[in-house]
């Protein structure tokens, strides 16, 4: 008969982690999973995507979302699990929590193709609207540039 492990945190630990959480914390921080753990699961999480295999592409990516919550990059991946699956509505909040982490013209870029796919021109348009001002002020003639504009002009 084989012998039970079990990976949960006894009782003493559990409150370090929980105190730990209590005070900023991220799930991997109050766990004490490295970086490189985290890294490893994003590569899984992106090769199970280019794979078509959604599935562990959602759980990599979902494993990322609740252990290292204050990256953007986790929630927009989760987001394109949704995305291409044809759930934008799933993929929506998922797309605003990175572009609040991170404000970046490019996330705003993300969340407005999401606002757009779900009928929220408004909202689309005033993050656009937004993510252009900021690349003008930095004076960017990119491509992510023409993507904004040609976007924001497309709502008109």
């Amino acid at each position: 008969m084989s012998e039970q492990i079990s990976i949960a945190p006894k009782s003493g630990e559990q409150e370090a982690i929980l105190a730990r959480i209590a005070s900023g914390a991220s799930l991997s921080e109050a766990h004490d999973i490295d970086q490189d753990f985290l890294d490893l699961c994003y590569a899984v999480g992106s090769n199970a995507y280019k794979e078509r295999d959604y599935t562990t592409a959602y759980r990599a990516f979902l494993f990322l979302c609740l252990h290292g919550h204050t990256q953007s990059d986790y929630w927009t991946a989760l987001a394109s699990v949704f995305a291409i699956q044809g759930q934008p509505f799933r993929a929506l909040p998922l797309l605003e929590t990175a572009w609040q982490l991170l404000p970046s013209p490019e996330n705003a870029y993300r969340l407005a193709e999401g606002c757009i796919r779900c009928g929220e021109k408004k909202a689309a348009k005033e993050v656009l609207t937004a993510a252009l001002e900021d690349l003008d002020r930095a004076k960017a003639q990119t491509p992510l540039r023409a993507r904004v504009a040609a976007a924001l002009k497309s709502l008109d």
